[in-house]
């Protein structure tokens, strides 16, 4: 993060360049930064060609800081609690200013971050600038607001409890780690949510502790004019507060050994194999998450290896999803099998784990190049329109409190060669890594 300056804002104008092979040209986007004296840093995307903007509020806030025992899902509890109103602006007021600007408003929590983003015409931007301010600065609400939503929010779990997925993800989490936040999802342990209601006053300091500008970042993407929207933002956060104020994050075990947990399904369903390795937070100094996207592209994609083989050719894989997290701290790799047969689940784990091991060994130097031409094409996919700039962005400042990372990651990729690869694989890919969730149906006598 930057330092604080006597001075109202200090700028820099940085040109991201991001070459493809595909496009054989650059692609720029003219970021302008900026950080005013309570700590808020502001990223300024102006697009002359366009007359929408995109505004996103990203608090370095998520699931990972719910640190008190019995004390989870708060982070998103305020992705819900942030839209019932301000001091300023009621529920109805905020929901009459949204149709009226025929704006797309929405807010998503992850492990790491909350994000807050609205979509409108740029002409828009002042008043509503002026409406989400308020909600970061003014949120009150009442202890029978704070039950209320607290009681929407059981709802909403226990309408997710019907999909095998979320149990899968519980199980896993747990499994995986032993101390570490992360051992939790982002909806918090159902048992702290049906205490949730009788956590108003913590629910107060959470908010003090977190939603603070110098742990926030401010981008806005658009036709915007620089000079009137930075006048406009200090107008209206400049009032925010500092004081960001965070509780440890414990530091996980370091993992020897397998670890395995077995799931029964109540209700018909197919056999789910669940496989997660912990992989490094993400870090500007290495490649290891550059090459966990090379190997994600080359398994998991259409014409990857594992697809084509257990889905396409041999068939015995219903589906095959990856998520390969970029966390701030250590994460985890996690292939996610749907099965047609339950008797396959060995082979199937045994298959999956020995590709990815020898992952780095299977790609040609062809293949490899193409899947860095894919991954810098998808980037500059992102950059057609303000929310994908503002989101491409966020995606790396939040991890970093610092928007260079964007640059630093394709750098980073651009210079990767194929040993490197088949170096971070075997490493990575380790029984002593690996956590495995099954999930199968119940078997009625």
């Amino acid at each position: 993060m930057h330092r604080h300056h006597a001075i109202a804002i200090t700028a820099l104008l940085l040109v991201l360049t991001l070459f493809s092979d595909l496009t054989a040209r650059p692609i720029e986007i003219p970021v302008k930064e900026y950080q005013l004296k309570n700590g808020l840093t502001v990223l300024l995307v102006p697009m002359p060609n366009t007359d929408v903007m995109t505004m996103q509020m990203t608090v370095r806030v998520g699931s990972r800081n719910e640190v008190e025992f019995g004390k989870t899902g708060f982070a998103h509890f305020f992705e819900h609690m942030m839209f019932r109103g301000s001091k300023n602006y009621s529920r109805e007021r905020r929901d009459e200013i949204i149709q009226q600007y025929g704006a797309d408003a929405n807010a998503w929590t992850s492990d790491d971050l909350t994000n807050y983003f609205i979509t409108a015409t740029v002409s828009a931007l002042e008043p509503l600038l002026a409406m989400e301010s308020d909600r970061f600065i003014n949120l009150t609400y009442s202890r029978e607001d704070f039950q209320t939503e607290a009681g929407a929010i059981l709802g909403e779990y226990n309408t997710g409890r019907s999909d095998p997925s979320l149990t899968l993800s519980e199980t896993l989490r747990t499994t995986a780690f032993e101390r570490h936040t992360y051992g939790h999802t982002v909806m918090g342990y159902h048992s702290d949510i049906l205490a949730m209601p009788r956590q108003y006053e913590h629910s107060l300091d959470f908010f003090r502790r977190y939603y603070r500008p110098d742990n926030a970042i401010l981008t806005i993407a658009g036709g915007i004019d620089v000079t009137e929207t930075l006048g406009w933002v200090k107008k209206y956060y400049g009032p925010w507060k500092p004081g960001y104020n965070p509780k440890p994050v414990p530091q996980e075990f370091i993992q020897t050994e397998t670890r395995e947990a077995a799931l029964t399904w109540p209700t018909r369903t197919n056999p789910q194999l669940w496989m997660a390795w912990k992989i490094p937070a993400y870090s500007d100094t290495n490649a290891i998450n550059q090459v966990l996207d090379v190997l994600r592209e080359s398994q998991f994609s259409q014409w990857g290896n594992l697809y084509k083989r257990l889905v396409i050719d041999e068939q015995i894989i219903q589906s095959l999803r990856v998520e390969a997290d970029r966390s701030r701290d250590p994460g985890l790799f996690t292939v996610q099998a749907t099965l047609y047969d339950a008797t396959r689940m060995d082979s199937v784990h045994h298959v999956i784990s020995q590709s990815l091991s020898q992952a780095g060994e299977q790609l040609t130097q062809e293949q490899f190049a193409r899947i860095k031409d894919h991954l810098y094409y998808a980037a500059t996919m992102r950059l057609n329109d303000p929310a994908g700039v503002a989101y491409l962005l966020l995606s790396f400042a939040q991890l970093t409190g610092d928007f260079h990372s964007l640059q630093r990651y394709y750098d980073q990729l651009d210079a990767l060669d194929l040993s490197t690869v088949k170096t971070i694989a075997r490493r990575i890919f380790k029984p002593e890594r690996l956590t495995v969730v099954t999930l199968k149906q119940e078997v009625h006598q």
